[in-house]
């Protein structure tokens, strides 16, 4: 979670995913991982308040704001 907030300014987006794959996704990772992503999810939205800032959908991000395309990889 906190890997989540480090760096997270306003305007930031994070994208998350789990890298789990299952059989549905015509790979199979082996068991589903014991995370509740609901409680995640909530944790990371309550250390965003606690900065001041809020989520909201990135289709909500791009009709109030103005999208940049660059491209910024980081590994």
């Amino acid at each position: 979670m906190q890997k989540a907030l480090d760096g997270t300014v306003r305007g930031s987006i994070l994208l998350a995913h789990d890298g789990y794959a299952g059989p549905a996704d015509g790979v199979d990772d082996g068991p589903v991982p014991k995370v509740d992503r609901g409680d995640l999810t909530r944790r990371v939205l309550d250390g965003f308040s606690e900065l001041g800032l809020q989520g909201q959908s990135l289709s909500a991000s791009l009709r109030s704001g103005t999208p940049v395309r660059a491209a910024w990889f980081k590994r």
